[in-house]
């Protein structure tokens, strides 16, 4: 299955690209505080998810950590208590960070309702965009032909989900931390 390649489907200037990026989180803002306006603040941390989503889609994968950034920032700022500050409790900032920094990492599932995992990992492996990007497969698989056929495709991690809700939590704090703070990237990657 090939990525099909869309004439509006990727914006060309970097100007056009990171600006789709601001563009998309200050509209999911204004419609965030118009619907919370009438009392429909359920809607806003979609309208974030939206925004980062079409940016991905149309900008790339550089400018849609920028919105993930942005997003996270706006979002606690203006719709997480207390109001108007970037307050963070204590036993949040492992979250927080790791929120933001998972953009530039991407998560994989290996059973997929409608295509296989390996199929979407090897799409990733062989787009030259896509490929630095660190992909960690975070599945209910145990299989060792799945963890051999990933590792082949040149997946950086192997992460078994654990089935009790606390236990992923954990899994995924700790995936957090990982990436976000012992790793280190690849160069020219976002993190120095």
């Amino acid at each position: 299955m090939t990525r099909p390649k869309l004439e509006l489907q990727t914006a060309h200037s970097p100007v056009l690209r990171y600006g789709l990026a601001v563009l998309s989180v200050a509209t999911a803002m204004a419609a965030a505080f118009l619907l919370e306006r009438y009392h429909f603040r359920e809607a806003t941390f979609p309208l974030f998810l939206l925004a980062n989503a079409i940016t991905c889609w149309y900008a790339g994968v550089w400018p849609a950590i920028l919105a993930v950034v942005f997003s996270s920032l706006a979002f606690n700022y203006f719709f997480t208590e207390p109001l108007y500050s970037f307050y963070v409790d204590r036993s949040e900032i492992a979250y927080y960070i790791a929120f933001i920094l998972f953009a530039a990492v991407m998560l994989l599932d290996l059973k997929l309702p409608k295509v296989d995992g390996l199929e979407v990992l090897k799409q990733i492996k062989s787009d030259a965009e896509l490929r630095m990007i660190p992909v960690v497969v975070l599945t209910s698989s145990k299989e060792e032909k799945d963890m051999v056929a990933s590792y082949k495709l040149g997946v950086n991690a192997y992460v078994v989900k654990p089935v009790d809700f606390h236990e992923f939590v954990n899994a995924i704090k700790e995936l957090g931390v990982f990436w976000a703070i012992i790793n280190e990237p690849p160069p020219g990657s976002v993190r120095k």
